[in-house]
């Protein structure tokens, strides 16, 4: 691997919410929208200490990027803590989730 793909790479968390068809055939639009946000927003309450890192949410996915290019530990330890955060934020809600 060259130095240059060190410096241009990124990391990126890659979630699924399970069983997500069922969630929108038996709630209410406000309260699939709230299952969303629960995660989205547990990421926002924590932007302070996690700096860099952006999201992006559709239907029963939810993505979240490294902004800044370039490998580094402080960015893997932000992603990591993310997906832990991310995961139980869901769980705490019952609702399982999958992730890359």
């Amino acid at each position: 691997m060259d130095v240059f793909q060190l410096r241009a790479g990124r990391y990126l968390l890659y979630l699924d919410i399970l069983g997500f068809k069922h969630i929108v055939q038996t709630r209410t639009p406000r309260e699939v929208y709230d299952i969303v946000d629960k995660v989205v927003g547990e990421f926002m309450k924590r932007g302070d200490r996690i700096q860099g890192f952006r999201t992006l949410y559709f239907s029963d996915t939810i993505i979240f990027y490294q902004e800044p290019v370039g490998w580094g530990s402080w960015a893997f330890a932000d992603i990591y803590a993310i997906a832990g955060m991310a995961w139980s934020a869901l769980a705490a809600h019952g609702i399982p989730c999958r992730g890359a």
